[in-house]
Protein backbone atom coordinates (compact mmCIF):
# COMPACT_ATOMS: atom_id res chain seq x y z
CA UNK A 1 0.00 0.00 0.00
CA UNK A 2 1.38 3.13 -0.69
CA UNK A 3 2.22 6.10 1.48
CA UNK A 4 -0.06 8.61 0.12
CA UNK A 5 -3.61 8.40 1.76
CA UNK A 6 -6.31 7.18 -0.18
CA UNK A 7 -8.59 10.42 0.12
CA UNK A 8 -5.90 12.93 -0.54
CA UNK A 9 -2.84 13.44 -2.58
CA UNK A 10 0.88 15.18 -1.46
CA UNK A 11 1.04 19.25 -2.64
CA UNK A 12 2.15 18.62 -6.12
CA UNK A 13 2.73 20.80 -9.41
CA UNK A 14 3.87 20.13 -12.39
CA UNK A 15 6.96 22.29 -13.46
CA UNK A 16 9.63 23.07 -15.97
CA UNK A 17 13.48 24.51 -15.01
CA UNK A 18 15.67 25.65 -17.07
CA UNK A 19 19.05 23.97 -18.23
CA UNK A 20 21.89 24.76 -16.40
CA UNK A 21 23.66 26.95 -18.60
CA UNK A 22 20.26 28.97 -19.27
CA UNK A 23 19.86 29.48 -15.48
CA UNK A 24 23.62 30.48 -14.56
CA UNK A 25 23.08 33.02 -17.41
CA UNK A 26 19.69 34.49 -16.54
CA UNK A 27 21.27 34.64 -12.84
CA UNK A 28 23.96 36.83 -13.91
CA UNK A 29 21.36 38.81 -16.00
CA UNK A 30 19.45 39.18 -12.61
CA UNK A 31 22.28 39.87 -10.24
CA UNK A 32 23.82 42.58 -12.47
CA UNK A 33 19.85 44.22 -13.06
CA UNK A 34 19.13 44.21 -8.93
CA UNK A 35 22.49 46.21 -8.35
CA UNK A 36 21.73 48.79 -10.83
CA UNK A 37 17.89 48.78 -9.58
CA UNK A 38 18.62 49.22 -6.10
CA UNK A 39 21.06 52.06 -7.20
CA UNK A 40 18.01 53.58 -9.16
CA UNK A 41 15.69 52.72 -6.60
CA UNK A 42 17.95 54.50 -3.91
CA UNK A 43 17.84 57.74 -6.18
CA UNK A 44 14.02 57.75 -6.67
CA UNK A 45 13.29 57.30 -3.23
CA UNK A 46 11.25 53.85 -3.45
CA UNK A 47 11.98 51.32 -1.17
CA UNK A 48 15.06 49.09 -2.02
CA UNK A 49 13.24 46.25 -1.31
CA UNK A 50 11.00 46.69 -4.09
CA UNK A 51 13.31 43.84 -6.66
CA UNK A 52 13.52 40.56 -5.45
CA UNK A 53 15.29 37.78 -7.65
CA UNK A 54 12.50 35.29 -8.37
CA UNK A 55 14.31 32.01 -6.33
CA UNK A 56 13.48 29.54 -9.25
CA UNK A 57 13.63 30.25 -12.33
CA UNK A 58 11.18 28.25 -15.05
CA UNK A 59 7.56 27.33 -16.12
CA UNK A 60 4.55 26.75 -14.25
CA UNK A 61 2.42 24.38 -16.02
CA UNK A 62 0.35 23.39 -12.93
CA UNK A 63 1.07 24.81 -9.44
CA UNK A 64 0.10 23.09 -6.10
CA UNK A 65 -2.69 25.42 -5.74
CA UNK A 66 -3.95 24.76 -9.26
CA UNK A 67 -3.99 21.11 -8.16
CA UNK A 68 -5.38 21.50 -4.81
CA UNK A 69 -8.39 23.21 -6.46
CA UNK A 70 -9.26 19.69 -8.05
CA UNK A 71 -8.36 17.32 -5.63
CA UNK A 72 -12.06 16.17 -4.92
CA UNK A 73 -11.94 15.20 -9.27
CA UNK A 74 -8.96 13.97 -9.48
CA UNK A 75 -9.93 11.24 -6.14
CA UNK A 76 -13.61 10.41 -8.32
CA UNK A 77 -11.41 9.56 -11.28
CA UNK A 78 -8.80 7.51 -9.58
CA UNK A 79 -5.87 9.60 -10.34
CA UNK A 80 -2.78 8.14 -10.00
CA UNK A 81 -0.09 10.38 -9.12
CA UNK A 82 2.67 7.72 -9.05
CA UNK A 83 2.04 6.80 -12.34
CA UNK A 84 1.65 10.37 -13.46
CA UNK A 85 5.27 11.27 -11.49
CA UNK A 86 6.65 7.88 -13.49
CA UNK A 87 5.71 9.24 -17.18
CA UNK A 88 6.70 12.41 -16.74
CA UNK A 89 10.22 11.28 -15.20
CA UNK A 90 10.77 9.61 -18.17
CA UNK A 91 9.99 12.14 -20.83
CA UNK A 92 13.90 13.85 -22.15
CA UNK A 93 13.97 17.67 -22.28
CA UNK A 94 13.18 20.40 -25.10
CA UNK A 95 16.05 20.54 -27.57
CA UNK A 96 14.54 23.38 -29.17
CA UNK A 97 15.57 26.97 -27.21
CA UNK A 98 13.55 29.16 -26.11
CA UNK A 99 14.42 32.48 -26.97
CA UNK A 100 13.70 36.03 -25.23
CA UNK A 101 12.65 39.35 -26.75
CA UNK A 102 12.37 42.56 -24.41
CA UNK A 103 11.81 43.15 -20.77
CA UNK A 104 8.53 42.57 -19.43
CA UNK A 105 6.62 44.48 -16.92
CA UNK A 106 3.17 44.10 -16.23
CA UNK A 107 0.57 47.64 -17.84
CA UNK A 108 -0.76 47.65 -13.86
CA UNK A 109 0.73 50.90 -12.18
CA UNK A 110 1.63 48.45 -8.99
CA UNK A 111 3.08 45.17 -10.81
CA UNK A 112 3.84 42.00 -9.02
CA UNK A 113 6.82 40.78 -11.35
CA UNK A 114 9.41 41.81 -14.12
CA UNK A 115 10.79 39.14 -16.54
CA UNK A 116 11.47 39.01 -19.97
CA UNK A 117 9.02 37.84 -22.84
CA UNK A 118 9.25 35.04 -24.92
CA UNK A 119 9.20 35.22 -28.74
CA UNK A 120 6.09 34.41 -30.02
CA UNK A 121 6.95 31.43 -32.02
CA UNK A 122 9.03 29.91 -28.81
CA UNK A 123 5.98 29.65 -27.00
CA UNK A 124 4.83 27.34 -29.51
CA UNK A 125 7.44 25.16 -27.69
CA UNK A 126 5.71 25.40 -24.24
CA UNK A 127 2.37 24.67 -25.51
CA UNK A 128 3.69 21.49 -27.13
CA UNK A 129 5.07 20.78 -23.53
CA UNK A 130 1.93 21.21 -22.11
CA UNK A 131 -0.20 19.22 -24.71
CA UNK A 132 2.39 16.24 -23.70
CA UNK A 133 1.99 17.08 -20.18
CA UNK A 134 -1.86 17.42 -20.57
CA UNK A 135 -2.19 13.50 -22.40
CA UNK A 136 -0.03 12.39 -19.79
CA UNK A 137 -2.44 13.14 -16.99
CA UNK A 138 -5.05 11.80 -19.08
CA UNK A 139 -3.32 8.56 -19.66
CA UNK A 140 -3.71 8.42 -15.42
CA UNK A 141 -6.89 9.46 -15.11
CA UNK A 142 -6.19 13.20 -14.69
CA UNK A 143 -8.89 14.66 -16.53
CA UNK A 144 -9.42 17.40 -14.14
CA UNK A 145 -5.76 18.41 -13.60
CA UNK A 146 -5.48 22.09 -15.40
CA UNK A 147 -2.34 21.95 -17.12
CA UNK A 148 -1.43 25.76 -18.13
CA UNK A 149 -0.78 26.92 -22.12
CA UNK A 150 -0.13 30.68 -22.09
CA UNK A 151 3.34 31.79 -21.35
CA UNK A 152 4.17 35.25 -22.68
CA UNK A 153 7.17 35.68 -20.55
CA UNK A 154 9.54 34.27 -17.58
CA UNK A 155 9.74 36.01 -14.61
CA UNK A 156 12.68 37.38 -13.17
CA UNK A 157 11.71 39.81 -10.24
CA UNK A 158 9.15 40.25 -7.79
CA UNK A 159 7.85 43.24 -7.27
CA UNK A 160 6.88 44.16 -3.13
CA UNK A 161 4.12 41.84 -1.93
CA UNK A 162 0.90 41.47 -2.15
CA UNK A 163 0.74 43.66 1.07
CA UNK A 164 3.18 46.19 0.15
CA UNK A 165 3.63 46.92 -3.53
CA UNK A 166 4.17 50.45 -4.45
CA UNK A 167 3.27 51.67 -7.11
CA UNK A 168 5.60 52.96 -10.32
CA UNK A 169 5.19 55.44 -12.71
CA UNK A 170 5.23 54.89 -16.50
CA UNK A 171 9.04 56.74 -16.23
CA UNK A 172 10.01 54.42 -13.66
CA UNK A 173 8.74 51.23 -14.93
CA UNK A 174 10.50 52.33 -18.48
CA UNK A 175 13.52 52.95 -16.45
CA UNK A 176 13.38 49.43 -15.17
CA UNK A 177 12.76 47.72 -18.27
CA UNK A 178 16.00 49.77 -19.67
CA UNK A 179 18.06 48.54 -16.41
CA UNK A 180 16.94 44.80 -17.46
CA UNK A 181 17.45 45.15 -21.10
CA UNK A 182 21.04 46.98 -21.00
CA UNK A 183 22.09 43.79 -17.99
CA UNK A 184 20.74 40.93 -20.52
CA UNK A 185 22.64 43.01 -23.29
CA UNK A 186 25.82 42.72 -20.98
CA UNK A 187 25.63 39.00 -20.56
CA UNK A 188 24.57 38.93 -24.09
CA UNK A 189 22.05 35.60 -23.54
CA UNK A 190 19.12 35.85 -26.37
CA UNK A 191 17.81 32.10 -25.81
CA UNK A 192 17.39 29.65 -23.28
CA UNK A 193 17.11 26.08 -23.20
CA UNK A 194 14.68 23.96 -21.07
CA UNK A 195 15.15 21.50 -18.60
CA UNK A 196 13.08 18.23 -17.32
CA UNK A 197 9.59 18.56 -16.41
CA UNK A 198 8.79 17.46 -12.80
CA UNK A 199 6.43 16.64 -10.33
CA UNK A 200 7.22 18.49 -7.43
CA UNK A 201 6.58 20.69 -4.43
CA UNK A 202 8.40 23.32 -6.65
CA UNK A 203 10.63 24.12 -10.02
CA UNK A 204 13.33 22.18 -10.04
CA UNK A 205 12.47 20.30 -6.83
CA UNK A 206 10.73 16.69 -7.28
CA UNK A 207 8.35 14.89 -4.83
CA UNK A 208 10.46 13.07 -2.91
CA UNK A 209 10.55 9.10 -3.64
CA UNK A 210 9.29 8.50 -0.33
CA UNK A 211 5.96 9.70 -1.10
CA UNK A 212 5.34 6.90 -3.47
CA UNK A 213 7.30 4.20 -1.25
CA UNK A 214 5.21 1.07 -0.01
CA UNK A 215 5.48 0.80 3.69
CA UNK A 216 8.13 -1.43 5.48
CA UNK A 217 6.68 -3.97 7.56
Amino acid sequence: MSNILPNCYPPFGLYQGLRYDSRVQLRAVMAIAQANIIGYCTKEGLDQDLVTPRPMLGITFTSQKDSASVTGRLLTDAFDLQAFHEMINTLPMPEIPVYLTNPCIPYKASPKSMGMKLEYLSVGVLKRQADVARLAAHEVRGFALPVRSRFPHINLFYCGTSERRPRLTPKQKEKLRAIIGDARAEVGIRQVYLGKLVVGSEIDSPLPPDIFASPSG
